[in-house]
């Protein structure tokens, strides 16, 4: 099996490309333009994408990226899968319900509260989704304070 070459075309110098990679703070953006430089400098694919640290299919698209879009595809974040924020299943005026029920009757674990908005509001809460909302809803944990072995509890009473 050969080794796979890539032709590059002339039209930045290697120099110039690591020149982009030094002057950009940016480090996932420096990895392409240091891989374009490389790839200029007749490495292969696979030395590419060893000395930069990603796969082969990744320094093929960032090489595509810069064939078709120049040197500014290169600074575009692009980033895969579903980044759309979270929606909460609660509507706002559920979460308010929830807020004043915490508030009044207490809450002593996270698996009461989801039942109650299981019952109460007929939302059913995976485990995941409830420790995001109560995050954003300003929800702590109670911990215990810690206490010196040897203190006097009815000293500090007085």
């Amino acid at each position: 099996m050969s080794r796979q070459k890539r032709t590059v075309n002339q039209k930045h110098t290697a120099d110039k490309l690591y020149a982009h990679h030094n002057h950009t703070p940016n480090t996932q953006i420096a990895r392409r333009f240091q891989a374009r430089a490389l790839l200029q400098r007749d490495k292969t694919l696979k030395d590419t994408a060893t000395s930069v640290g990603v796969s082969i299919r990744t320094v093929q698209k960032w090489l595509t990226g810069s064939r078709t879009g120049g040197l500014h595809a290169l600074t575009r974040r692009t980033r895969g899968g579903n980044r759309a924020a979270p929606r909460s299943r609660l509507t706002p005026d559920q979460q308010t319900r929830l807020i004043q029920h915490a508030s009044t009757q207490g809450v002593r674990a996270l698996r009461e509260a989801v039942v109650w908005c299981r019952e109460a509001l007929g939302v059913e809460l995976s485990e995941r989704q409830r420790r995001r909302l109560f995050r954003r809803l300003g929800f702590r944990r109670k911990v215990p304070r810690p206490m010196a072995v040897r203190a006097d509890a009815a000293l500090q009473a007085q």
